[in-house]
């Protein structure tokens, strides 16, 4: 790496010491928390054991670990807070320069618009749309005739209303039982 750094280098670095700081809170905060469980079994063990100045001594070490923990979470909100207002800095920026280079593109763009061609190529394909549209409604209306169709030639379309009327008001019917009972319905229609 030369002796000078890129603008790009600082902002990576910046944001692996501010990541590295974060980290080291919530380590430190997680360290606080186990340090109180401790505090807390050792001051009832002195309890039990009647020992009162280990107690006040475990009770003095639990109130220093929450006045830690609680600095700590204020600083990590701190951190937090502060990379919240960089992070909304950067967007702003990148904000702003981006629609510095859209007004640019507009611009360019602009100049070569050919609106009347563009005007002639959606009516073609709005119209070559419609045509797919109604060809795909014929097919859908055929599909569901074709569909009618096998449902009504089984003979069982009382049956399999009933069936559906049961699984709709069964909230933890066994699907095994359904798919045996499909079956045998089948079945039935095959034989018919």
């Amino acid at each position: 790496m030369g002796l000078f750094k890129s603008a790009e280098e600082k902002r990576l670095e910046e944001k692996m010491l501010v990541k590295k700081a974060i980290g080291n809170i919530k380590r430190y905060i997680d360290k606080l928390e186990t340090a109180k469980r401790k505090y807390i079994e050792e001051a009832l063990t002195a309890k039990k054991q009647g020992i009162d100045s280990q107690y006040r001594l475990a009770r003095s070490g639990l109130a220093m670990a929450v006045r830690q923990q609680q600095v700590a979470e204020q600083l990590l909100l701190h951190m937090e807070l502060n990379q919240q207002t960089k992070d909304a800095s950067e967007v702003t920026r990148d904000f702003v320069s981006g629609m510095n280079t859209l007004g640019k593109e507009i611009n360019a763009q602009s100049a070569r618009i050919n609106v009347s061609r563009a005007q002639k190529n959606m009516r073609t394909a709005m119209a070559q749309s419609e045509r797919v549209q109604e060809n795909l409604e014929g097919f859908m209306d055929e599909s569901e005739m074709l569909f009618g169709s096998v449902a009504s030639d089984t003979g069982l379309e009382s049956e399999l209303d009933a069936l559906i009327a049961r699984e709709a008001g069964a909230d933890a019917m066994d699907t095994s039982a359904m798919d045996a009972e499909i079956d045998a319905m089948l079945r039935k229609a095959n034989n018919i």
